[in-house]
């Protein structure tokens, strides 16, 4: 299979080190700049045009870039037929989603919004709770998850 990962910020980072470490090989990274150093750093072949997906023409597509630009990546990977991996949140606006869905209706290939607490247990033990009615009839709840972000990114202050 071969992989694009839009962004190489830190998620994207985390993205092209674990297609690797799972045995990929035909991993790409779209970024605003080519890198010499990046692609070595990270085992992957740096592009720096939509244009070139047309020739690559990635059987996924991970966007990690900034939410603003999620909506057009979207787009772009419907357009080359990908398979679609999107971080969360999908977009920032109402409208986007709205043409975002519209877009996609039919689309025949795999479209998954990336949640990290998604299978999380104590997310499914409240699921489990709440479906069989085991702590009685919600009618509002307010959940938080919070984190030390240095856990998150070790490697930087």
């Amino acid at each position: 299979m071969r992989f694009v990962v839009i962004g190489g910020g830190s998620i994207g980072k985390r993205h092209l080190n674990n297609l690797y470490i799972l045995g990929y090989e035909d991993i790409y990274c779209y970024k605003r700049e080519m890198s010499k150093e990046f692609e070595i750093e990270n085992k992957c072949k740096v592009i720096t045009s939509v244009d070139s997906l047309k020739d690559i023409q990635p059987d996924v597509i991970l966007i990690c870039n900034p939410t603003s630009m999620h909506g057009e990546w979207v787009k772009i990977g419907q357009s080359i037929n990908a398979h679609i991996f999107v971080e969360k949140p999908l977009v920032h606006s109402k409208e986007e989603l709205e043409d975002i869905k519209l877009k996609l209706s039919g689309y025949d290939k795999v479209f998954f919004i990336g949640f990290m607490l998604r299978y999380h247990p104590l997310v499914h033990k409240i699921k489990t709770l709440l479906n069989d009615n085991a702590i009685g009839r919600i009618y509002n709840a307010r959940l938080e998850f919070g984190s030390w972000l240095p856990y998150w990114h070790p490697w930087e202050d």
